[in-house]
């Protein structure tokens, strides 16, 4: 009997002191919908961690915003028209030519995509030396710094 009474009286203090889990979301964006007597409302990347709800009164912690309606300011950039690479595949070094003078940066990146040379350059044509790095295959990204442009080319060094 004693047995049985320590066996209730643990099951009861293991569920008293229990937790429930409320629950939760991280979204990225946040408005309100209603449908008659029925309202969905969800947030803008908070979480959501305690409700209480008393007649027609719903209270929620948390960040909600009706009608919020945020973007990024991202520029567009368009592609650089009228460029020449030449040799590819190379040997020693790769010439760019231009239609146009240009503002721009020459970036050249190993294809695990770390950066391996840089060169600035305000002209209508310019030449990057390859001579000291490895036979494989390369990326040179041209940046116009002016106009928000950019190229890509795939450059092989025999």
């Amino acid at each position: 009997m004693k047995n049985r009474l320590t066996a209730i009286i643990l099951l009861f203090s293991i569920s008293a002191f229990s937790q429930t889990i409320e629950k939760s979301s991280i979204s990225s964006g946040g408005a309100s919908t209603s449908n008659g007597t029925l309202t969905m409302v969800y947030s803008i990347g908070e979480v959501n961690v305690a409700e209480t709800t008393s007649a027609n009164i719903h209270i929620s912690e948390g960040f909600i915003s009706k009608g919020l309606n945020a973007s990024l300011g991202i520029k567009e950039i368009t592609k650089i028209q009228g460029v020449k690479v030449y040799p590819n595949p190379t040997v020693d070094k790769v010439n760019l030519s231009f239609t146009e003078v240009i503002n721009a940066e020459v970036r050249v990146f190993d294809l695990t995509g770390r950066a391996i040379l840089s060169k600035h350059f305000n002209d209508v044509k310019t030449s990057i030396d390859l001579s000291r790095y490895n036979i494989g295959t390369y990326l040179l990204h041209v940046y116009d710094l002016d106009n928000a442009r950019v190229i890509t080319y795939k450059i092989i060094k025999k």
